[in-house]
C-alpha cells in the first residue's frame, strides 16, 4: 500500500472495506470487523492514504455489491410477477372452440414467447406465418404482434377471430415442418383429435421421430400420414433475465400426435440448438434422427466443422484467383530453336 495521498482520499472514505480480501474487500487493520487480532491495528491517531488502484477496487467492490442487492430486488419482483400471472391465468376459463388461441393454457406454457400462426382476416391477413404472442391484460388475454420487428416496443392487437376463423381449405400453420430434418423446433400443443390427448393442450414438446406403424418400426421419413412422436418438454424462466428460459425434458413417455396440432415456437438459433442437445438421448433411444451437432460435445464438432468448411472454401478461392490471373499473364515469348551451323555465312 502507498502512503501517499490519493484522488479517492483516506481510510475515512472507504471504511469498513478490505482490499486485501477477495469477497469482502476489508482493511486488515479493521479488526473488530476482520477477526483478527491487534497486532494489526494501526497505531492511535494513524490515518493512511491508498493508492488510486487500491481505492479504485475498493469503488468496484461497493457498485458489485449494489449491482448484487439490484439484482436480488429484480430476481424477486420477476418471481412474483410470475407467480401472480399463474394465479391470474388460473381463473380464466378455457375459451369457446371459435377463440382457441386464448387458451390460458398457452400462455402458461409460452410464457412471453412468441409463435408462428396464419392471420386469415383483418388489417393483418397475410397467406404465410407470422409471430404473435399472447399478453395478460386486465385479466384478460390478447393476441398481439410486431409490425416492425426492429421495434420490439410497439405493439398492435389481434381479434381472436381473425386467427380463429379458418377458412375452408386453409390452416392454422405452414410453419410446422414434415421433413424429419427440418421438425427440429420447438412445438406447442393446440388441439387434439382424441380425448386422451388433451392433458397435452396447451405443453410445449419436441418431435423424436415418426409415429411407429402397424409393424411398430419407428422411422424419419414422413410417410404422409402426417403423425409425429413427440416428447414433452418444460421451459421455466429464469428470473433476473428477461426473456431467457432454460429447457428440461419432462419424465414422462413419448405420445403420438399429428403435426397439424402443433404450432411452432419462434426460438433463436443457438438456444433451439440447445435443446435439440437435449434430445439427443431420447432420439437415438427411438431411432429418431440426430445431427453431429447435437452430442454432448456436438458444439465443439461443429465449431471444429465449420472452420475446415472456411479453410476449404479459402483455399478453393485462392485457387480460383491463381488460375484467374494465370490466365491473364502474356505468354513468354518463343524461344529460338536450334542454330543450324551450315547455313550460317561467318562472311
Amino acid at each position: 500500500m502507498s502512503m501517499k495521498g490519493s484522488k479517492y482520499g483516506s481510510l475515512e472514505n472507504h471504511s469498513k472495506i478490505d482490499i486485501t480480501m477477495d469477497r469482502t474487500l476489508r482493511f486488515l487493520h479493521e479488526v473488530d470487523i476482520s477477526g483478527l487480532d491487534n497486532y494489526y491495528r494501526f497505531k492511535e491517531g494513524y490515518k493512511p492514504n491508498y493508492s488510486d488502484t487500491e481505492c479504485l477496487a475498493v469503488e468496484t467492490c461497493a457498485v458489485r455489491r449494489r449491482a448484487d442487492a439490484l439484482y436480488e430486488k429484480v430476481v424477486e419482483a420477476d418471481l412474483a410477477k410470475y407467480a401472480d400471472d399463474i394465479r391470474a391465468l388460473s381463473l380464466i376459463d378455457i375459451p369457446e372452440r371459435s377463440e382457441w388461441i386464448l387458451d390460458p393454457h398457452f400462455k402458461m406454457g409460452l410464457g412471453d414467447l412468441e409463435f408462428h400462426v396464419i392471420i386469415h382476416h383483418g388489417k393483418f391477413k397475410k397467406a404465410t406465418d407470422q409471430l404473435v404472442h399472447l399478453d395478460f391484460f386486465f385479466g384478460k388475454l390478447q393476441v398481439r404482434i410486431r409490425p416492425n420487428r426492429k421495434q420490439r416496443g410497439r405493439v398492435k392487437v389481434i381479434h381472436p377471430s381473425d386467427i380463429c376463423n379458418v377458412p375452408d381449405g386453409g390452416v392454422k400453420t405452414k410453419a410446422v415442418p414434415t421433413n424429419p430434418r427440418e421438425a427440429r423446433g420447438l412445438y406447442l400443443v393446440v388441439s387434439a383429435d382424441d380425448v386422451k390427448l388433451f392433458t397435452h393442450i396447451g405443453k410445449l414438446v419436441r418431435r423424436i421421430c415418426d409415429a411407429p406403424n402397424e409393424l411398430g418400426e419407428f422411422g424419419n421419413h414422413c410417410d404422409g400420414s402426417g403423425v409425429y412422436l413427440c416428447q414433452r418438454v418444460d421451459l421455466h424462466p429464469v428470473p433476473g433475465r428477461g426473456l431467457n428460459y432454460e429447457e428440461e425434458i419432462v419424465e414422462e413417455h413419448p405420445f403420438k400426435i399429428h403435426h397439424s396440432h402443433l404450432l411452432s415456437v419462434y426460438q433463436m438459433e443457438h438456444i433451439n440448438s440447445t435443446g435439440n442437445r437435449l434430445m439427443y438421448d431420447v432420439r437415438k433411444r427411438f431411432g429418431g434422427l440426430t445431427l453431429p451437432c447435437d452430442e454432448p460435445d456436438g458444439k465443439e464438432k461443429a465449431r471444429q466443422t465449420k472452420e475446415r468448411v472456411t479453410s476449404v472454401i479459402e483455399s478453393i478461392h485462392d485457387l480460383e484467383e491463381r488460375i484467374y490471373n494465370a490466365r491473364k499473364t502474356p505468354p513468354p515469348p518463343p524461344q529460338p530453336g536450334p542454330i543450324d551451323w551450315d547455313k550460317v555465312s561467318l562472311v
